[in-house]
């Protein structure tokens, strides 16, 4: 992979994600989806290759099969994906982070499956309830 498609902050290298669609719809790597079993079932990447194992229940020997591929890691941010990054290259995998995850994914008009039945709607993430609930006034 070309160094120009990169950018390290901190011992941190990210790709942005239209550097990291060819690379995923190609097959030259996998993508390693951290966000929560809500966030995952609301939106999805829609890439071939997406692994689902939230943050929380992280668990390095899972991704064994896969540890002679590239890892794009991705969260809805970008602000996990660094936690598991160095992780992941102590125990020898070639992982990279997507950067700014999701939000920017989907604002850079990279492709995305929608659940429109599961879309949240609230001020802050600590407030978000799916909208179809607060349309019924639950």
């Amino acid at each position: 992979m070309s160094t120009n498609l990169i950018k390290s902050i901190g011992g941190t290298e990210y790709i942005y994600p239209k550097n990291a669609f060819p690379l995923l719809r190609s097959g030259e790597a996998v993508l390693l989806d951290i966000r929560t079993e809500y966030e995952q079932s609301y939106k999805r990447f829609d890439v071939k290759q997406t692994i689902f194992m939230p943050y929380n229940l992280f668990d390095v020997n899972l991704l064994i099969p896969f540890k002679g591929e590239l890892i794009i890691i991705a969260d809805s941010f970008g602000l996990e994906s660094k936690k598991l990054y160095s992780r992941l290259k102590e125990s020898n995998f070639n992982v990279i982070c997507l950067a700014c995850g999701m939000h920017d994914w989907e604002r850079d008009g990279m492709p995305v499956l929608t659940n429109v039945d599961l879309q949240a709607s609230g001020v802050c993430r600590c407030q978000l309830k799916p909208k179809r609930l607060i349309q019924k006034g639950e």
